[in-house]
């Protein structure tokens, strides 16, 4: 398990979050507990091997949770989990997007707090199609693109497209 505290790029609701890299499996309750309460932030970024330690992830939540904290969870597009959380937040590489993982995806469960940040070679048609997508599948959260040019992100975001934010931070 890695814990550092950073600038988060907006996925957290805070500026600065806790960024929690569970590493190996069937980490220790108490130790992940103690590790975070360290740091004494109220926003938690959980990532890596979260369905390894989804037991011990939902006591941690629900704990941090009614303590007020703030909890995010970063989870592949076609994972669902049972484990308390404020947000879920789904990194997709729009150009590796098959159609076989469009009929497995599980965004259309998501809510209308959650995030998905699509990055990959993108031009005005392929972010076309995949808004498309993301409107049959009756998409709730936050759309959000990184890509690496900066202006040319900016004309894509001025294409007359709503509910489309542009994302500057790294990629999990």
């Amino acid at each position: 398990m890695r814990i550092h505290k950073e600038f988060n790029n907006g996925l957290g609701i805070l500026p600065v979050s806790v960024f929690v890299q569970l590493i190996s499996k069937n980490i220790n309750i108490d130790d992940i507990y103690n590790e975070i309460s360290k740091h004494q932030c109220d926003d938690i970024i959980f990532f890596g091997n979260i369905i390894e330690n989804e037991t011990t992830l939902k006591w941690v939540c629900s704990r941090l949770i009614s303590e007020g904290t703030f909890i995010s969870l970063v989870l592949n597009h076609n994972i669902l989990v049972n484990i308390p959380s404020n947000k879920v937040i789904c990194f997709l590489n729009y150009n590796s997007y098959t159609k076989e993982e469009r009929r497995n995806t599980k965004l259309n469960h998501y809510t209308e707090n959650d995030m998905l940040i699509l990055y990959g070679e993108f031009n005005i048609d392929n972010l076309n199609r995949i808004l498309k997508i993301l409107k049959n599948i009756e998409f709730k959260g936050k759309v959000y693109i990184k890509y690496k040019d900066y202006y040319e992100t900016k004309e894509i975001l001025n294409s007359g497209i709503d509910y489309i934010y542009l994302y500057m931070g790294i990629c999990f």
